[in-house]
């Protein structure tokens, strides 16, 4: 079971490590933050209880200009005072290459 911990690990840190962190990064996208402009009830609710709300943001991306997004999220009620504008946000972009 030693030898077999002693093979693994060096390459786990060396070879799979990275790649899982690098996979689970893409399918997360780049992190921003993102200023909340405006939010709206849009009279949905999951199981009874949970408001959907649409959210209008400003996304500040690490690279390049800052722009507009919106988005819907199912919130707690208890959490509603936390999305309220001017409050930041941490999102995720997803980055896509389009190739010619």
């Amino acid at each position: 079971m030693a030898i077999l911990f002693a093979i693994f690990f060096p390459t786990y840190e060396t070879v799979l490590s990275p790649a899982i962190e690098r996979a689970s990064s893409q399918k997360r996208g780049v992190q921003a933050e993102a200023a909340i402009l405006e939010v709206t009830d849009t009279q949905k609710t999951v199981n009874r209880i949970y408001p959907v709300v649409k959210l209008r943001l400003e996304v500040h991306p690490p690279e390049g200009e800052p722009f507009q997004a919106g988005t819907k999220e199912v919130i707690n009620r208890m959490r509603i005072p936390m999305f309220q504008p001017g409050v930041v946000v941490i999102t995720y972009l997803k980055v896509c290459n389009f190739a010619l």
